[in-house]
């Protein structure tokens, strides 16, 4: 089940934000990576990277001389996403 959530008016995809939390610690991370540890084809997740990035929550970053290959890394306001969001579910469950 995809978890859909919204950032400044941007669709977030939390377990793509998630997958590359856990993948980043190791560096940036290739978007064919992460597709295939989602289980999904790279052309539906590149958009989805891209949405990220545009939001302020990734990172994009290319290796000189590779124009076509990118790779991804969490950034700051990524990771407090996240932790709000883990503070949110937490309360969520804890009230029922």
């Amino acid at each position: 089940m995809r978890h859909l959530d919204r950032f400044r008016g941007r669709s977030v995809d939390v377990d793509l934000l998630r997958a590359l939390a856990r993948d980043a610690q190791r560096g940036t991370v290739a978007a064919r990576e992460l597709a295939a540890v989602l289980a999904r084809p790279v052309q539906a997740v590149t958009p989805k990277l891209r949405s990220l990035v545009n939001a302020g929550l990734a990172s994009r970053h290319r290796a000189p001389g590779q124009l076509k290959t990118s790779s991804y890394t969490i950034t700051d306001d990524g990771r407090d996403y996240l932790r709000r969001l883990a503070d949110r579910e937490r309360r969520s469950r804890s009230r029922r």
